[in-house]
C-alpha cells in the first residue's frame, strides 16, 4: 500500500499505531527518536509522515521532520500529532506545511480518515507531477498558447490535442482530483482556524481572539485618537443555575446570553466568551462615560429577560466592569485587568450593577437576583 514513517517517544503509542497501519497493507518505519527519525527520512523515502511534534528526549521538533519530509522527491505527505487541547500548535503545524493532524486521545477510524485522505493527496500530486512531465516530453506549451490571445482558444486548442493524444485528458482528470483534495483541504483549515478561534458552545470569539481583537481596537483608537470601552460582564449566581438544574441547563442559559447579548452591541463591536460565565466586549468609537453606561445597561436588560430552562423559568441579571481608554489604560493588559476588578467591585454590591474603574458602583434601573422557579 504506501511506506509509512512514524514517530513519537511514547512507545506503547508507536507500538499501536503502527500495527493499526500494518493491518490496512502498509509498510511502517517505527521510530520513537525524533533524531533517528530525521536521519531515516531519506534512506526509506516514505509517503507519509505521523509525526507528533514534541520529543521529550531528544531535540528534534516535529516541525522539522515535516519540513524535511516536504523536501524528499517526491516530497511525502505529513499528519502530525497534537496533545489534548493543542488545536493551535495543529495549526501551526498545518502553516508549516502539514496536511492534517490528530488530536490524542485519537479513535482508529479517525486515524484510519486521516491516513486515507492524506495518502489519496499523496497520490494526486505524483500523478500530477508525472504526467505534466510526459506532456511536456511531447509538446511545447508555447506552442499550445503562443498564438492563442484568448483563454478559450487555449481550451480549443487543448481540446484538439487531447482528441488524439490519451496524455492530457489524464492531467486534466488528475489536476481536477488534486483542486477537489486541495479544496476539502482548505475548507478543514479554515475550520480549524475558526474553532481555535472561537468559543465551541457559544460560537462567540474566545479569549485568544478577544486578545487579538483588543490590540487591534488599541491600534485603531491611539491612529484616530478616538475612546472606547472594555466591557466585562459576569453572570450573577450562575453556579447555582448549574447545581440545581444542570450543566445541560447552563449550557443553554449560556448560548441564550450569548445571542441576547451580540445583539445588544454594533456588528462592529467585538463579543466574547473569555470564562465560565464571563463575557468581554469592546465598544469601539466610544463618545465617553454615559455612552459606555448606556450600552451597559442594554446589556444587563437583555440578561434580565426571563428565560425557560428544562421547564423553569429563571430570571438572571449580570455585573459589569467598564474601563476606558485611554483614562483606565493604556495597553490591552491594563484595561482587562482594570474592567475585570472593576466588575468584581459591582459584584461584592450584590450584583446587578455596573462600576467603572475610575467611578463608583451604579445600580441599574432595575436589579434581580439570580431565582427559579417552575414555569407555569
Amino acid at each position: 500500500m504506501a511506506r509509512v514513517l512514524l514517530v513519537d517517544d511514547e512507545l506503547t503509542m508507536v507500538q499501536m499505531v503502527a500495527e493499526l497501519l500494518r493491518q490496512e497493507g502498509h509498510e511502517v518505519f517505527p521510530f520513537t527518536n525524533g533524531a533517528a527519525a530525521m536521519a531515516a527520512l531519506t534512506a526509506h523515502a516514505p509517503e507519509l509522515v505521523i509525526t507528533d511534534l514534541y520529543f521529550d528526549k531528544t531535540r528534534a521538533h516535529g516541525l522539522e521532520i515535516v519540513h524535511k519530509a516536504r523536501q524528499l522527491t517526491p516530497p511525502a505527505v505529513a499528519i502530525v500529532i497534537t496533545g489534548f487541547g493543542s488545536i493551535e500548535t495543529a495549526v501551526e503545524a498545518m502553516k508549516n506545511g502539514a496536511f492534517d493532524y490528530l488530536e490524542k486521545p485519537f479513535k482508529v477510524d479517525a486515524l484510519k480518515l486521516c491516513v486515507q485522505r492524506a495518502l489519496s493527496y499523496n497520490a494526486a500530486l505524483t500523478e500530477t507531477a508525472y504526467l505534466r512531465k510526459q506532456l511536456k516530453k511531447k509538446y511545447q506549451f508555447s506552442q499550445i498558447i503562443g498564438s492563442a490571445p484568448r483563454m478559450q482558444q487555449v481550451f480549443k486548442m487543448i481540446q484538439r490535442v487531447a482528441d488524439t493524444d490519451s496524455t492530457i485528458p489524464n492531467v486534466l482528470h488528475s489536476a481536477s482530483r488534486l483542486v477537489s483534495l486541495a479544496r476539502d483541504h482548505w475548507h478543514m483549515h479554515e475550520r480549524m482556524l475558526f474553532d481555535a478561534r472561537h468559543d465551541a458552545l457559544t460560537g462567540l470569539p474566545n479569549r485568544t481572539l478577544s486578545e487579538d481583537r483588543l490590540e487591534q481596537a488599541l491600534a485603531r483608537a491611539r491612529r484616530r485618537k478616538q475612546i472606547f470601552a472594555v466591557v466585562c460582564i459576569d453572570l450573577d449566581g450562575f453556579k447555582s443555575i448549574n447545581d440545581n438544574l444542570g450543566h445541560d441547563a447552563g449550557d443553554e442559559l449560556l448560548r441564550t446570553v450569548a445571542v441576547r447579548l451580540r445583539a445588544r452591541i454594533r456588528h462592529s463591536d467585538t463579543l466574547a466568551r473569555v470564562g465560565g460565565d464571563e463575557f468581554l466586549a469592546i465598544i469601539e468609537d466610544c463618545s465617553g462615560d454615559s455612552a459606555a453606561q448606556s450600552v451597559a445597561e442594554s446589556l444587563i436588560a437583555a440578561l434580565q429577560e426571563p428565560a425557560t430552562l428544562e421547564g423553569k423559568t429563571v430570571s438572571i441579571s449580570g455585573s459589569i466592569g467598564i474601563a476606558m481608554y485611554p483614562v483606565d489604560g493604556k495597553n490591552a493588559g491594563e484595561l482587562k485587568r482594570n474592567a475585570d476588578q472593576a466588575m468584581y467591585r459591582a459584584k461584592n454590591r450584590n450584583g446587578g450593577q455596573i462600576c467603572f474603574w475610575s467611578g463608583e458602583p451604579q445600580e441599574t434601573t432595575k436589579v434581580v437576583k439570580v431565582s427559579s422557579s417552575s414555569g407555569s
